[in-house]
């Protein structure tokens, strides 16, 4: 009885509720990026199965929020909207930060909408976003994580 009084005494407190803390597997982690000089505030997709599940079925997004998927290599990136509900928008952005092109996905497409070049970033915001905040192809996004392996 002692044994067990005491082991539960030593238990740690649990850690504050902050980002840092939060960082879990399988739970995005959170950034704040600046696409042409424009605050966003994003969810980082940086392992497979984040990717994987990227806003499938998501029923609503903030107005400057959106999904952040980061890759560790740039290369030739093609996404689709199967289980989305919402329309979106993606701009593939390349290693030194800049769009090198942006689509326009219709909800639960089974279409493939592929980067124009390499890309190691992609990100998804509502449907028309970058063209309402005057966001184009040649625009760079700062505040990107760093990646030099799979986490």
């Amino acid at each position: 009885m002692w044994l067990l009084w005491t082991l539960g005494c030593a238990t740690p407190e649990p850690a504050e509720n902050t980002i840092e803390s939060m960082v879990l597997v399988g739970v995005p982690q959170l950034a704040t990026l600046s696409v042409d000089g424009k605050e966003v505030h994003v969810e980082i997709a940086n392992t497979r199965p984040l990717r994987k599940k990227g806003l499938m079925f998501r029923e609503k997004l903030g107005d400057n929020e959106g999904m952040l998927f980061v890759y560790v290599d740039e290369k030739a990136r093609s996404f689709w909207m199967k289980d989305t509900p919402l329309p979106l928008s993606a701009a593939y952005i390349n290693s030194e930060g800049k769009i090198v092109n942006i689509v326009d996905m219709p909800p639960y497409s089974t279409d493939s909408y592929p980067s124009l070049y390499p890309a190691q970033y992609v990100l998804e915001m509502k449907q028309g976003w970058f063209s309402e905040h005057g966001v184009e192809r040649g625009d760079f996004v700062t505040d990107l994580p760093k990646v030099t392996a799979e986490p």
